[in-house]
């Protein structure tokens, strides 16, 4: 791994060439404070008139300013202190002992690196150094984490269970502000919960360097306990300002991936912003409105952009996947509300498997814990009665996101008001040939029942073209029944996402008449107006496609797809 910045920093006295960046990137020298920070005191959350004043002044501030500071927060000061001086021990220790345990790679649960970790083929370097594990369950993660310094499980234990307690809490306010039901966030997006370490060592001209990039923090929310370091900044009104440490208090910032908060593009906000999306009643009206017209039977999804999202916002690697799968909780929820009975999402390609395997096994360690997130009780698919297929040749998947699937499979079978199909390790040439081999498989197998009882006259041992002379060895129909997606009717509208008009080998055979759709937008972006324009544009053209159906339907008895 590259080393570590603040193990060489100490004895630098000029900055070295890598790390200083060009003048238009720099944070510069003149950065105004943020004048009247919004602070939350959590102590006036108690009765119902100071709870009701601090849920609009939590609102109010996500609104302006993306963040706010939250003092009287129930953590207390002395566990605060501790948990910053274990970190400040873990940093101090020598080198050679942080970095022969931890290493540079996506695959690890508990990372340790300097700058980014795309550090190997960045240009300029950023001047920190980072540790990254996971938080929940704590119970799980606690033997992932550092054993030295020897008191780092005890105390960040702890700390983390306190900071916990305090997103639920925080979460809950805001779902109260916004009429949802409490847990709303709690249950749908905040079971990833991360501890992030930066250390930022003495550096030789500050002016020249940064310790992060500009980005928007892709998670639900982001606790941050900033210290005494006035190096944070947040973008408003065009402007970037800094915010100021307030003793004891933690910063939190109102992260992307909560769906019914949105960020202010328009104006540039690369901080979070609260709101725009409609609530529940309003989509009930709209959703109203399209039912007078022919409502999509089945919708399938490509969802692409997962990567180019993450790189476009400069996130984690694998960050992208995630947020990804909260843009489909939203989509799926808008489809049931609409009346689609059948979805079918393309997660996982054959080919996929060719990509970087530290990449393959991130994707399918998500996949996993998804997976099994879908027969909990109060998940997407037990609310709206969904059964759930995976779709593809799955002896491609390792044991433990196979024998997950199944399990999903199995759990959701007496679900019976809609179907949601996953796609994963599957191309739609796999599924052709599966289906073939098995619609000829099963005609030979009929051939043989016939011999072996005397009925079947030879049938065996005549030539193709002998067969031929009457009826097809096999027929379209016989194909279509043992295709994988024999569970579905054809697709009505094909979502492509990031404007590609691409198919990339999925349903090539069902989306003859389908309507394509493909919104610029990446998978991540995807949002209810989407879901609109393209059923909208469905109905605009639905009495074309289905004279299309029409004019080129052909007889399934009368197709020969015979085999020789």
């Amino acid at each position: 791994m590259a080393m570590l910045v603040s193990s060489w920093s100490k004895d630098v006295y000029s900055l070295p060439e890598t790390y200083v960046f060009p003048p238009d990137q720099r944070a510069g020298d003149l950065i105004p404070l943020a004048c009247n920070n919004p602070i939350i005191d959590l102590n006036k959350a108690v009765d119902n008139h100071g709870r009701s004043e601090t849920i609009q002044q939590i609102l109010k501030a996500g609104r302006e300013f993306g963040f706010f500071q939250v003092i009287n927060h129930g953590t207390s000061q002395t566990l605060m202190n501790e948990a910053m001086e274990v970190l400040k021990e873990f940093f101090d220790m020598p080198a050679e002992v942080k970095e022969r345990v931890f290493k540079v790679d996506s695959s690890k649960k508990c990372r340790l690196y300097t700058s980014t970790l795309n550090y190997d083929t960045e240009e300029v370097h950023f001047w920190r150094d980072n540790l990254t594990h996971p938080c929940h369950p704590l119970e799980d993660c606690l033997q992932l984490w550092p054993e030295n310094p020897p008191r780092y499980r005890e105390v960040l234990g702890k700390y983390s269970v306190e900071v916990s307690k305090l997103v639920l809490r925080i979460l809950d306010l805001i779902c109260e502000g916004l009429g949802l039901e409490n847990g709303y966030f709690a249950d749908e997006l905040s079971q990833v919960q991360l501890l992030s370490v930066n250390q930022y060592p003495r550096c030789p001209d500050p002016s020249l360097a940064m310790g992060m990039h500009r980005h928007c923090d892709p998670n639900v929310v982001t606790i941050l306990k900033q210290g005494d370091i006035d190096g944070l900044q947040v973008f408003k009104d065009g402007q970037w300002i800094s915010v100021e440490p307030l003793p004891n208090a933690f910063v939190v910032i109102i992260g992307c991936q909560l769906q019914d908060f949105d960020m202010d593009k328009e104006r540039g906000n690369q901080a979070s912003r609260i709101f725009g999306n409609f609530g529940s009643i309003l989509r009930k009206c709209i959703f109203g409105v399209l039912s007078i017209g022919p409502v999509p039977q089945h919708i399938a999804f490509i969802m692409d952009g997962n990567r180019r999202y993450a790189k476009k916002w400069k996130l984690i690697e694998g960050t992208g996947h995630r947020i990804g799968f909260l843009a489909l909780m939203s989509m799926l929820q808008y489809c049931y509300e609409l009346g689609v009975k059948y979805v079918t999402i393309y997660a996982f390609s054959i080919d996929n498997f060719k990509r970087r395997p530290e990449e393959v096994h991130y994707v399918m360690e998500l996949m996993q814990e998804k997976i099994e997130g879908l027969i909990e009780e109060e998940s997407i698919v037990n609310r709206y009665g969904v059964r759930v297929y995976f779709i593809g040749d799955l002896k491609l998947l390792n044991k433990s996101v196979r024998l997950a699937a199944e399990r999903a499979m199995t759990a959701t079978a007496s679900n019976s008001k809609a179907v949601l199909s996953i796609c994963v390790a599957y191309t739609s040439t796999d599924e052709i040939v599966h289906s073939v081999q098995e619609s000829c498989q099963e005609k030979w197998d009929e051939l043989k029942l016939l011999e072996e009882s005397g009925a079947g006259y030879g049938l065996i041992g005549l030539g193709t073209n002998e067969m031929n002379q009457g009826d097809d060895i096999i027929s379209v129909t016989d194909v279509e029944k043992h295709m994988y997606m024999a569970v579905t009717p054809d697709p009505d509208i094909l979502i492509r996402t990031s404007g590609e008009t691409r198919l990339s080998n999925f349903l090539l055979w069902q989306t003859a008449h389908c309507h394509l759709y493909s919104p610029s937008a990446l998978w991540p972006e995807i949002g209810f107006w989407h879901l609109f324009w393209a059923v909208l544009d469905f109905q605009r053209n639905s009495v074309y496609l289905e004279e299309r159906k029409k004019v080129v339907q052909i007889p399934h008895s009368d197709t020969n797809c015979s085999s020789s």
